[in-house]
């Protein structure tokens, strides 16, 4: 289940070919807007820093917000949940692009936006393709603990 876990995730997104000084102007004028709100505490911002290809963009930025304690936040309306909603309709008047604000998956890498990941490597060079696929399918099916 989801929860309120102290934070919020947002990304923003500009017009293709802004410049980063386009867009660090953006977000400057956000990080104040969203300061302001008594509910967070803090915010930090990456322009330029795509989270979910995880490319570096001159026209897109991430930020997190971390909010106030939970018990400074006990107010119907005071859940993260809440004002990832307020932050999100905001998004819809930015006129420069787009901006939404979610709550982070209460599973690190596993969510509708993360997914499951996984690596598998021949670390000691003595294999093939072959052989590195054939050892993914049996982790696949054996579970987490295939000594693979």
């Amino acid at each position: 289940p989801d929860e309120d876990q102290g934070y919020l995730i947002a990304l923003m997104t500009m017009p293709d070919g802004a410049a980063i000084s386009r867009t660090s102007a953006v977000v400057e004028k956000l990080d104040k807007a969203i300061m302001a709100d008594p509910l967070v505490a803090d915010v930090m911002s990456f322009s330029g820093m795509d989270a979910v290809s995880g490319a570096a963009k001159t026209n897109v930025a991430t930020f997190f917000f971390t909010l106030k304690p939970w018990g400074e936040r006990k107010a119907p309306g005071d859940s993260s949940f809440d004002l990832a909603r307020k932050l999100y309709g905001m998004g819809f008047g930015l006129e420069q692009g787009s901006f939404i604000a979610f709550n982070p998956p209460p599973i690190s890498g596993m969510s509708n936006t993360g997914g499951f990941e996984m690596w598998l490597q021949d670390r000691n060079g003595r294999g093939s393709f072959p052989t590195l696929r054939r050892n993914s399918r049996k982790r696949r099916t054996s579970g987490p603990s295939c000594k693979a």
